[in-house]
Formats: C-alpha cells, structure tokens, sequence
C-alpha cells in the first residue's frame, strides 16, 4: 500500500471556525449543590457509630457526687441512619439493595 492511497479526512485547525468545538459537542456537567454524596455520608456515619461504641463522643459532667454522661446522638439513631446511607449509596452505585421487608408467608386452613 503506497503513501497515496492511505488518506484520513481530518479538518485541519485553519479549517474550523473559531469557537467551534468540532463534530463532538458536550454539554457542560451540572452539580447539584443540595445533591448528597450517600457513601462519603455512610463512612462518616460509620465513624460516629465506632466513635460512640468506643465511649469517645460520651460527655462527663460531674456536679459533687452527681455524675451524668450525655451523648451527642443515640446509637439507634446513628445506627438506622447508617442503614439508611449504606443503602442510597448502593441505589446510587446502581447496585440492588437488601431487602428489608418480606411478603408474609401463610396458609389458610379450613374452618371445619
């Protein structure tokens, strides 16, 4: 095959108008500034959850012989939360998520 015969029609830079961006158009990626990330959320809540089973988000406060522990949030509350998370993340990912509810299984017996 000679040099000839292998030609590509590419337009060449002195070609194309200005401002053209040629054949491949993209229109510009739009962000959702009140869009959540859900697995940066279900890491981070992960870390509350170790943080609070480890005793390090407990508050002392000790008046006298009086002593209180408070916390900044319940587990349970933590903990669903997580659930909640670990699950919009695996929707997003385009995974299938657990499921969390059943169908009851049963059988009707007769009356008589």
């Amino acid at each position: 095959m000679a040099e000839e015969d292998f030609h590509l029609d590419v337009p060449s830079p002195e070609d194309t108008p200005p401002g053209d961006t040629g054949p491949i158009d993209t229109p510009p990626v739009v962000v959702d500034p009140l869009a959540v990330d859900w697995c940066a959320r279900a890491v981070l809540l992960r870390k509350v959850e170790e943080a609070l089973l480890m005793g390090e988000m407990i508050t002392e406060a000790r008046f006298g012989t009086d002593m209180n522990r408070f916390a900044a949030a319940g587990l349970e509350t933590v903990q669903r939360e997580l659930e909640k998370a670990i699950r919009q993340c695996r929707i997003s990912r385009g995974e299938r998520p657990k499921r969390t509810r059943f169908a009851m299984s049963g059988r009707m017996t007769r009356p008589y």
